[in-house]
């Protein structure tokens, strides 16, 4: 079974975002069936309650789990990597062991390293450099970012966005951003991928139930 991690959207709360999250699973088990997801949630307990779905696995993903936990759990499976110890990998944390065997981490947020938001920057560094540490590609689903006209975050994104596989842009003007700052070759346009959301997509079964109700009034 082949692992496919994703962070940055939650099922709880925020229904742009549940879109996004329950869109990107479906269009990719549409292209491979075999597919198992990693969920790396804001709010484990929450997702995990709302999704049965036992190819659906929840792992935090809050500020304080990302820096106290995944962060160093990170460097040190990447340090485990060395010939004659590698085998002490197995005893880390499922929620490390399940990103590392990721064949793609795929980066939902809406919205990240953006000038005036530059206390986030951080935060939308350790959402990716986990993945990067050990050595999964990242790629960033259609979203803003830019301008990078503050040095910090044109710092950051010159050290982390240009690492990333692929960062598909929402729109001209984020694509702008870009092309002003950095050389092509990582970015490219896109569209969001909530755009193609269809309510069979939907794995909470509170949404769906509400969704029933609303075509039966309709």
């Amino acid at each position: 079974m082949t692992d496919v991690a994703l962070v940055g959207a939650t099922f709880y709360g925020n229904r742009g975002a549940e879109a996004m999250l329950s869109t990107t699973i479906a269009l990719l088990r549409r292209r491979r069936p075999d597919l198992r997801f990693n969920v790396y949630s804001y709010y484990p307990a929450k997702d995990r309650a709302l999704v049965s779905d036992d190819r659906v696995r929840v792992f935090s993903a809050t500020p304080a789990y990302l820096v106290a936990a995944l962060l160093p759990l990170a460097l040190l499976y990447a340090l485990l990597g060395i010939p004659g110890i590698r085998r002490f990998r197995r005893l880390l944390p499922q929620s490390i062991q399940a990103l590392a065997r990721s064949r793609v981490l795929i980066c939902l947020a809406g919205v990240s390293f953006i000038d005036g938001r530059e206390k986030y920057v951080p935060f939308n560094i350790a959402t990716i450099l986990p993945a990067m540490l050990v050595g999964v590609p990242v790629v960033k689903f259609a979203q803003a970012v830019g301008p990078f006209d503050n040095r910090l975050n044109r710092l950051a994104a010159r050290v982390f966005l240009t690492r990333c596989a692929r960062v598909f842009t929402r729109g001209s003007v984020t694509h702008s951003h870009l092309e002003k700052r950095f050389s092509g070759g990582f970015y490219q346009r896109a569209n969001d991928i909530a755009f193609m959301f269809d309510p069979a997509h939907v794995l909470s079964p509170r949404v769906a139930a509400l969704d029933a109700i609303l075509q039966r009034v309709e």
